[in-house]
């Protein structure tokens, strides 16, 4: 783009078009804390401590 914008961050809930050569992810806050409240919740050793949050890679999100 002219403005030299080479990457996009969109929280918003809709399929963008985009021109080819710029980079776009796709962020979905609802269900990123709907699994880290499920993880708090369940993943926990018999001590009480937390286990690891697993990450999802990015990469499988652009298009």
């Amino acid at each position: 783009m002219e403005a030299g914008i080479r990457a996009i961050l969109n929280f918003a809930p809709t399929v963008l078009k985009i021109p080819a050569g710029i980079r776009i992810h796709h962020a979905d806050f609802t269900s990123d804390l709907l699994s880290l409240a499920y993880y708090m919740d369940h993943d926990s050793d018999s001590d009480g401590a937390q286990q690891p949050v697993p990450t999802d890679d990015a990469e499988g999100a652009e298009q």
